[in-house]
């Protein structure tokens, strides 16, 4: 994806990214892309040097649990149902971290 826009290609990066690391399906991203005043907006915050900067911020970062586990209050985490990113800690890791937290999945939903 990093490639792609380093080589100026937004059209490209943007759809890998919706359905790769967002989770978007093939049909969601036709949404977007009929939509020429959304497609505008994503394709203008499509910049190499933010994308690139957040992306290695995330890897430098990593998954720690630890961070997470002095967390007192109640916490309500909602998922979609069809959320499948790589990008994100997965429901279970964050179930594991978070000593009080209730799961809601909403059916239908990313």
């Amino acid at each position: 994806m990093v490639t792609a826009l380093d080589a100026g290609d937004r059209e490209a990066f943007l759809g890998l990214f919706l359905t790769e690391m967002a989770g978007g399906t093939d049909e969601e991203v036709a949404v977007l892309r009929s939509i020429p005043e959304v497609w505008a907006r994503l394709l203008d915050g499509a910049r190499s040097e933010i994308v690139t900067r957040e992306a290695d911020e995330l890897v430098a970062r990593g998954w720690k649990p630890e961070r997470y586990r002095a967390v007192a209050a109640p916490t309500l985490l909602l998922v979609g149902a069809l959320t499948h990113s790589p990008l994100y800690a997965i429901v279970d890791d964050i179930h594991e971290a978070i000593p009080d937290v209730e799961v809601a999945v909403l059916d239908g939903h990313p």
